[in-house]
């Protein structure tokens, strides 16, 4: 369906609301994209990332993060 390249592996893969997903990475980054869905096709769109550096200091014991996109960010990335 869509394939995403990191540049570091996947610590937590998590959705987010009903069209958002949220990819945190051993990096201590922070991903989040919506998923656009249109006729036989599935693409992520990158909405937002959020260094964690200083925040978390050991990204393999995270069990959960939450992100919450603005209504303007949500229209005006949804294709």
């Amino acid at each position: 369906m869509h394939n995403q390249q990191l540049p570091a592996p996947i610590v937590l893969l998590t959705p987010s609301g009903e069209d958002s997903l949220l990819v945190y990475t051993y990096d201590n980054i922070l991903y989040h994209y919506i998923i656009s869905v249109s006729n036989a096709s599935v693409k992520l769109i990158q909405v937002g990332q959020i260094a964690l550096h200083g925040i978390i200091r050991a990204p393999p014991r995270v069990r959960a993060l939450s992100w919450i996109l603005p209504e303007d960010q949500i229209r005006r990335f949804c294709i």
